[in-house]
């Protein structure tokens, strides 16, 4: 683990806290260890902060999932009654949401890869827009960044998901696109992939990263959107 790490972030309003895992995690732990275990340093700190940060991102994801989907749909319902999406119920939907569920748990541990990378100083994200050179330098860097990780998902999905014998056979790629037809997807099919699938093409956020500066507000807005997206 990097020496440097960064330091814990101030307890804010109870709002605050929930809108940020940093802040929950640091009062969770200020509960539940004893101060010289909250330090970078400490195993039990690491590990105890890890598993926050997953159970943080879990909840998160199913708010996000059922919230949107829930909402997606009857907006959906409203609009355009007539709409093919609103065809798929039943034991369809369910096995949609039966899919996601499977593969959340493992989602849920690329957020905490990127936090755990950020806090020891291996990620090159900033705190500010003003840290990472400005609003100029930090867009410049931003569309680099999101160069690389485009690069880096189209690489994923096409050789590795669509090309390498192993990864065909394994991966099973092919569960995602059972869904391709506008009568068989729903607001719920979104997160339907095998999990190695999924986070597969999560990881190339984290990994840009390492790799181009950007501000750390930047990659929270780019993440919550491919979410909803």
């Amino acid at each position: 683990m990097h020496g440097n790490a960064s330091a814990p972030a101030e307890p804010g309003s109870v709002l605050h806290a929930l809108g940020d895992p940093d802040i929950a995690v640091d009062l969770a732990l200020a509960a539940l260890l004893p101060e010289e275990a909250q330090l970078p340093s400490s195993p039990l700190g690491f590990v105890c902060r890890a598993g926050l940060l997953w159970a943080y991102y879990y909840v998160f994801i199913h708010l996000l999932y059922y919230g949107i989907g829930t909402s997606g749909r009857a907006l959906i319902g409203a609009v355009k009654p007539a709409a093919p999406t609103l065809r798929v119920q039943g034991e369809d939907a369910r096995a949609q949401m039966h899919m996601s569920e499977l593969a959340f748990p493992l989602y849920c541990c690329v957020p905490v890869l990127g936090d755990v990378l950020r806090r020891y100083n291996l990620s090159r994200t900033c705190p500010t827009v003003e840290a990472c050179g400005g609003p100029a330098v930090s867009t410049a860097n931003f569309l680099v960044y999101m160069w690389l990780v485009e690069a880096m998902v189209f690489w994923v999905h096409y050789f590795l998901l669509h090309k390498w014998p192993w990864g065909k056979a394994n991966l099973k790629h092919d569960l995602h696109h059972a869904y391709k037809h506008d009568f068989e997807m729903t607001t719920w099919s979104g997160y339907a992939f095998e999990a190695v699938d999924g986070a597969s093409q999560g990881l190339p956020f984290i990994l840009g990263q390492c790799l181009v500066p950007i501000p750390h507000s930047f990659g929270v807005a780019i993440g919550a959107l491919t979410g909803v997206w």
